[in-house]
């Protein structure tokens, strides 16, 4: 579903067109489960979804003095799926979900963007940026198949894709 997503980034500047970023999201989410075997149901739960990672930064503009600095960004981290107790509770009761097995999911994600820097004066700027995401379907601890006829498979397979459009403020802690 659509969620809003909040979050921190901090950024080094290295020099020149580079600069580092380690930034951490976290959001509140639906995750819709379909079962389609005997008895068929639907189940809607509760999920937070947390992004960290690690990105390298390329300033097009070379000279750190402008007050406008389009960048373009990518990198690598993990997006945790994690029910809530909430969720973990109906997932588990027999009459409910009946998915005793559910867990949280830990997956590799890859991301990518760009957007703009604009600093205002010494020790503040604002940012505007776009990224996308792309990582493995999360499985919430279900197996993607088994051999086992009373197994339960979650057989989520491919990418999941979500972008990010995200405004902040600044905060410069080296004086130029």
């Amino acid at each position: 579903d659509k969620a809003i997503r909040y979050g921190i980034r901090g950024n080094v500047y290295t020099r020149g067109h580079w600069g580092e970023e380690f930034f951490y999201s976290f959001e509140s989410n639906t995750a819709h489960f379909i079962r389609r075997t005997t008895p068929q149901s639907s189940l809607n739960l509760n999920i937070q979804v947390h992004n960290v990672g690690v990105n390298a930064m390329y300033y097009l503009r070379e000279d750190e003095m402008r007050r406008i600095r389009p960048f373009l960004s990518v990198g690598i981290g993990a997006t945790i799926y994690q029910p809530t107790q909430e969720a973990r509770a109906i997932a588990r009761d027999p009459l409910r979900g009946n998915l005793q097995d559910m867990d949280s999911s830990r997956e590799i994600a890859l991301n990518y963007g760009g957007g703009l820097k604009s600093q205002f004066s010494n020790y503040v700027g604002f940012r505007l940026d776009l990224r996308g995401f792309v990582g493995r379907n999360p499985s919430f601890g279900f197996a993607r198949e088994s051999n086992a006829p009373n197994a339960t498979v979650f057989p989520a397979t491919g990418a999941i894709f979500n972008g990010e459009a995200s405004a902040g403020l600044i905060f410069y802690f080296k004086k130029r």
